[in-house]
């Protein structure tokens, strides 16, 4: 599995090294849907227990009525084991049924929100195809749901993002944090505003380190049972109590997001959409840090807002002369967070 993924890596690197976004889209869209088909063919017969849930959903898959999967599991998966499982009963049905949503919802956003595909799909293969499309199926359908929605809710159609945020909760109940984002706008940001951005990082770890419960102070309603088994787990030991805030991949993130505010006049002149992709990073940032009580919720608030990484780290092509530097920066920063997913964090066996 390791070795076919590093080879689609390699296969989209070329296409990267020789992709211009003004040639023949024909071509392009031939390699670009290729591509795809690989990625969800890969995630859709992956063998079970090549990550760290498939073999979770495998049994929720055959137990899909049990108490326990009644409670942490959305109803979709529920539906979905059911009724698919009359045409096979076999798990990689309902992984073929995410990855075709999950990989094409993504690979459409690529499209829109980037004139240049291929980079952006290196950095999607090294980090969230693997933490999401292989790993957290459900929540890889929520966050390309996320991600394609940036594009109405830049142009102020919010009903659109309402009913595509309302879809991503019947996939995954924390895209309930998708509303919040309403509040958002892609206008420029200016000198001042960018300045503004930046203090959520500061702000941030100042929270961390004072060790405030920001769960208190927020209304969950039907998703505190939810929130108060995850704490019972927590305390109990047998889900993780802390995050590393100062690990290699959050670090090399804040940097990255860092420099784009930077150089945010140079990105925009590629990208109008570069100032509500930047906020939706800010944000990925800030709740990893303040959510430090409750660290599955810390870590699925910042995957979700940060799928935006996708686009935002692609383009620091942008930012680089000559070009082929620039490509090569790009495609090491997507086979790092590929070599760390799979050999340091062992996200995949």
């Amino acid at each position: 599995m390791i070795c076919l993924l590093i080879i689609v890596y390699m296969i989209v690197f070329l296409f990267s090294m020789l992709e211009a976004s003004k040639q023949d889209d024909r071509y392009r869209k031939y390699a670009f849907f290729g591509i795809g088909i690989l990625l969800i063919l890969l995630a859709a017969f992956k063998p079970v227990g090549v990550d760290h849930d498939s073999e979770q959903y495998e049994f929720n898959f055959y137990h899909y009525d049990s108490p326990q999967v009644v409670i942490f599991v959305e109803f979709t998966y529920r539906w979905l084991s059911q009724y698919l499982g009359y045409l096979m009963n076999d798990v990689h049905i309902v992984f073929l049924f995410y990855a075709i949503l999950g990989v094409s919802l993504k690979l459409k956003a690529i499209k829109d929100l980037s004139p240049m595909w291929f980079m952006p799909v290196l950095i999607y293969i090294g980090n969230y195809y693997i933490l999401q499309d292989l790993t957290q199926i459900r929540a890889g359908v929520a966050s390309g749901f996320l991600l394609t929605s940036i594009m109405p809710l830049a142009n102020h159609n919010k009903q659109k993002c309402i009913l595509m945020w309302l879809i991503a909760f019947c996939f995954h109940y924390s895209s309930i944090a998708f509303f919040p984002l309403l509040l958002l706008n892609n206008k420029e940001l200016t000198v001042k505003q960018r300045i503004t951005w930046t203090m959520v990082i500061p702000v941030g770890y100042v929270v961390y380190f004072s060790g405030i419960d920001f769960l208190s102070f927020l209304p969950l309603g039907f998703m505190q049972d939810k929130i108060d088994a995850y704490q019972k787990l927590r305390d109990s030991g047998i889900a993780g109590d802390t995050i590393n805030v100062f690990g290699l991949i959050f670090l090399v993130k804040v940097i990255i997001y860092l420099y784009m505010l930077w150089m945010y006049e140079t990105v925009y002149a590629y990208n109008k959409y570069i100032p509500i992709m930047l906020k939706m990073m800010g944000l990925s940032i800030f709740t990893f840090l303040i959510f430090n009580r409750l660290p599955v919720l810390s870590f699925r608030l910042s995957e979700l807002y940060g799928i935006v990484d996708i686009i935002i780290f692609a383009h620091i092509y942008y930012t680089i002369k000559p070009d082929i530097i620039a490509r090569f920066i790009v495609a090491i920063i997507g086979f790092s967070l590929l070599a760390t997913n799979i050999f340091y964090t062992q996200l995949l066996k």
